[in-house]
C-alpha cells in the first residue's frame, strides 16, 4: 500500500491527466461532442462564479459582471 501511495505521489499529474482523458473519452462517446463542450463551458462558468464568490462575495461577483458588460 505504501508503494502505491509513493507511486501516486511521484506521478500525481500523470495520473490526473490519464483520469481526465478517460472521463473525456467516456463523455464524448456517450453524449457526443457538442453536449460535452456545452458541459465543459457550463462547468467553467460556474467555476468562475464560484471563484469570485469565494474571493469577495456578492460584491466581487457584481464587480466582475459589471466589467464584463461595461462599454469601454
Amino acid at each position: 500500500m505504501e508503494e502505491l501511495k509513493a507511486l501516486l505521489k511521484e506521478y500525481k499529474w500523470r495520473v490526473i491527466g490519464i483520469a481526465a482523458g478517460i472521463v473525456l473519452a467516456i463523455l464524448l462517446f456517450t453524449i457526443g461532442l457538442w453536449r460535452t463542450l456545452l458541459l465543459f463551458a457550463l462547468v467553467a462558468v460556474c467555476y468562475v462564479i464560484g471563484r469570485h464568490l469565494d474571493n469577495g462575495g456578492k460584491e466581487e461577483l457584481d464587480k466582475a459582471i459589471g466589467k464584463l458588460f461595461s462599454k469601454k
